[in-house]
């Protein structure tokens, strides 16, 4: 954690493999995910939950979900979304995700977030797309995003989508029409890379002032911010 450019608080993790995400919980504890498995820890640095993915499997966990409900999906054949219960270890749900290439796990996806409608949204890394799927697993929204790395839904309906290879950040809205758009070469010097998601919508619009300009739509349709 980084506070006024001084680093407060970090944590190695002495565990195999790449971290991927992490978030904090109401209660101050971090949840944070690694390429084959999950873990939540408190400020003094106690693992209090974990969970390993079996073995072979290239996990990705997901944070932003309820204390007692972690959320997360593992690439596998198929690859599988799974909501579990902390206390018990029982799995809630498991959903099936579509893939390009069953066999190739490393690409398939990235980021998942659950809405506040209990929906899923899913970041198709392989299949150059974001899908929104129902708590049943039905797909009920979809929009075209190159190497789709993060996916979150805001507070206006809209859905904010970054790109990894490609190095973009989009707000696109219900009917998948672009709002807003910035691409990885329109801040001379300052190149984008994999873009992560924006906070609340107030911090947004101050990103959008310091740029100088503000996010572009109308009967015109979408521009990029330069």
């Amino acid at each position: 954690m980084v506070r006024d450019g001084k680093i407060v608080w970090s944590y190695t993790n002495p565990l195999k493999g790449e971290l991927g995400d992490c978030t904090m919980l109401s209660n101050g504890n971090i949840v944070f995910s690694r390429q084959f498995g999950a873990s939540e820890i408190t400020p003094g640095k106690k693992i209090v939950w974990n969970y390993d993915g079996a073995t072979g499997r290239r996990f990705i966990p997901r944070t932003r979900w309820p204390r007692s409900r972690p959320r997360h999906a593992e690439r596998d054949n198929p690859a599988k979304l799974m909501l579990i219960q902390k206390a018990t270890g029982k799995v809630e749900k498991e959903l099936v995700l579509q893939t390009r290439d069953a066999t190739s796990v490393h690409g398939q996806f990235r980021h998942i977030r659950m809405t506040r409608a209990g929906t899923f949204l899913v970041a198709h890394m392989d299949l150059g797309k974001v899908v929104e799927y129902s708590a049943d697993g039905k797909e009920i929204w979809s929009v075209a995003a190159p190497s789709a790395w993060a996916a979150v839904r805001l507070k206006n309906g809209n859905t904010l989508i970054s790109g990894n290879e490609k190095g973009y950040v989009r707000e696109v809205n219900p009917r998948a029409k672009r709002y807003w758009e910035m691409n990885k070469n329109d801040l001379p010097g300052i190149p984008l890379y994999t873009v992560q998601e924006s906070g609340p919508a107030g911090q947004r619009q101050h990103s959008d002032r310091q740029l100088g300009r503000k996010p572009a739509h109308g009967k015109s349709g979408p521009k990029r911010c330069s």
